[in-house]
């Protein structure tokens, strides 16, 4: 007979099976009966290992509709759980698979099943279930949907029982953990960036922005190592376009594969991918003042649909930091604007790139009383980087605003081996010339003339001018810079200076990766003061 017949209870395995005799007292002639029939029942069991049927003795199984059974006086759910695969066999019923949608306990166990084909009879059933739970099972993962994972460093996909799985938050992604020869189908519902390492392989073997509802196929490949050998994009675009690419022209616009069309929603752009084209919310004229979305560093580039729905880009209203410190009014489709996310403080910085003769926007900083204005990062992206100084206007008198170069990204500043020649005059006075301080270089004021500082006067603005640094990640030779200014001095002269200059550090060639400006003591080498207020700009030329 059946294991069903077999109880988890030894005294009641005596006569349990109407085949089997195990009573105390016996026959000997039963005993051989007894043990063959065992031996049968098993190695049946063994041929069909993978469905279990506890029985009608443990659970009584009744006829309810033809996707209902019930368990009479017990409750079952534990077994009969949601998700389980269920076989079904009857006389008119056939045999039939299904998966158990509902189990519900109340006096009876009541089963609802939504069955592969066919459909119960109203007959004596024999119903088995599967081996596997649903829940808490013996296998790694059976093609369901896991839970979200938050984006880290290094996520562990092998944690999560599930095939599909959605990874939230903004994060860089750098490592996955995933067993070799196992896979993972993952769902981005953010902008992060996937670093290509040998880690974590990569399509094109170059780091991956992804947008939201981007999905990735990641395998694991050996120990240590994930590949990601699919990538599809919400946008529908391919991950690295085919053929080759041509330099652009800075008087025109950009040729750029067909895009889609982002509509603004009360003020505010959610960006889906890099590129794209905006039109106003109704399609009418519209502002611009905050965009959602964004990893440090990251650009996107736009244009506007139709001139006639005049875009108005609106500066420091929401998370814009518009290029001119002012709003930038966009009625021309064939301009095409350039957005850098700053993670800093969390915001877009937004310029035009062609019609003008600027580089590209690449960071600005606003000073409140700010002990220096430092701009990092600095790299071989550009051959020349320029700076731009609006009004910065120190929170003392007499001082000289000075510029310092870093070669380890900020960590220190370098305070010698400057050398610098500069031309300087004011309303009053003729041209003079003379080589100032090696300390750093001197933008602004003049070192030894307390009268010749740049003064604090609000009213009569700061200073304002560009330099220019060059070549800045070359490591044959010294970095030269040279710059221009002008300036109101100190209050108690009531005249404007201008100063120009020509200066580089000989310390070494080492590349300089980093810039800080701030306001020096006229006769000393002491920082006195801060940058009451001002903006700087900075552009990078190629």
């Amino acid at each position: 007979m059946d294991l069903k017949y077999w109880s988890t209870t030894p005294a009641n395995n005596a006569t349990y099976d109407p085949d089997i005799n195990w009573q105390e007292g016996q026959a000997p002639s039963t005993v051989n009966g007894s043990a063959r029939q065992m031996m049968a029942a098993i190695r049946s069991k063994w041929e069909d290992a993978q469905w279990f049927n506890y029985g009608s003795t443990v659970y009584p199984i009744v006829y309810v509709a033809a996707t209902q059974f019930r368990i009479t006086g017990a409750d079952a759910t534990s077994i009969f759980e949601v998700g389980r695969r269920v076989r079904a066999v009857g006389t008119l019923t056939g045999t039939i698979y299904g998966t158990i949608t509902t189990s519900v306990f109340s006096t009876n166990t009541t089963v609802t099943v939504i069955w592969d084909s066919g459909s119960l009879n109203s007959e004596t059933l024999n119903i088995s279930i599967s081996i596997i739970s649903n829940t808490n099972n013996s296998i790694p993962y059976l093609n369901k949907k896991g839970s979200d994972v938050a984006s880290a460093s290094t996520i562990d996909l092998n944690a999560v029982n599930g095939e599909l799985i959605d990874v939230t938050g903004t994060t860089a992604i750098t490592a996955i953990t995933l067993n070799a020869g196992q896979s993972r189908i993952v769902r981005f519902t953010g902008i992060l960036t996937l670093t290509n390492g040998s880690s974590l392989i990569l399509p094109t073997g170059a780091n991956i922005t992804t947008a939201a509802g981007d999905f990735a196929i990641f395998a694991g490949y050996a120990s240590g190592v994930v590949r990601c050998v699919g990538y599809l994009k919400a946008n529908g675009q391919a991950l690295a376009a085919s053929g080759s690419f041509t330099d652009l022209s800075a008087s025109g616009k950009f040729s750029t594969p067909s895009v889609g069309t982002v509509t603004i929603a009360t003020d505010t752009l959610t960006i889906t991918s890099s590129t794209f084209v905006v039109e106003g919310e109704g399609s009418v004229s519209d502002n611009l003042a905050t965009i959602n979305g964004g990893v440090n560093g990251m650009t996107i580039d736009f244009s506007i649909l139709n001139a006639s729905h005049v875009i108005t880009i609106k500066h420091g209203t929401g998370n814009i930091i518009c290029e001119g410190q002012k709003d930038l009014r966009v009625a021309n489709t064939d301009w095409q604007i350039r957005g850098k996310y700053r993670s800093s403080d969390s915001k877009w910085l937004i310029w035009v790139v062609n019609n003008k003769t600027y580089g590209d926007l690449v960071d600005i900083q606003t000073a409140s009383s700010s002990t220096n204005l430092q701009f990092l990062n600095l790299n071989s992206a550009y051959r020349v980087y320029e700076f731009e100084f609006i009004n910065i206007l120190p929170s003392v008198n007499a001082v000289m605003l000075t510029a310092q170069y870093s070669t380890d990204n900020g960590a220190t500043w370098l305070n010698s081996s400057y050398k610098q020649r500069k031309n300087w005059a004011n309303t009053t006075d003729a041209d003079g010339s003379y080589t100032d301080k090696t300390s750093g270089l001197t933008i602004a004021g003049r070192d030894g003339d307390v009268n010749a500082g740049v003064g604090n006067n609000s009213a009569r603005g700061g200073v304002r001018g560009k330099l220019f640094l060059y070549d800045p990640s070359n490591t044959s030779n010294y970095k030269g810079a040279h710059w221009y200014a002008h300036y109101y001095i100190s209050t108690s002269y009531n005249y404007y200076a201008r100063s120009d200059g020509i200066g580089t550090y000989e310390g070494s060639t080492s590349a300089i990766n980093a810039i800080q400006f701030l306001f020096k003591t006229v006769n000393s080498d002491t920082t006195n003061g801060n940058i009451a207020s001002g903006t700087i700009l900075l552009y990078g030329k190629r």
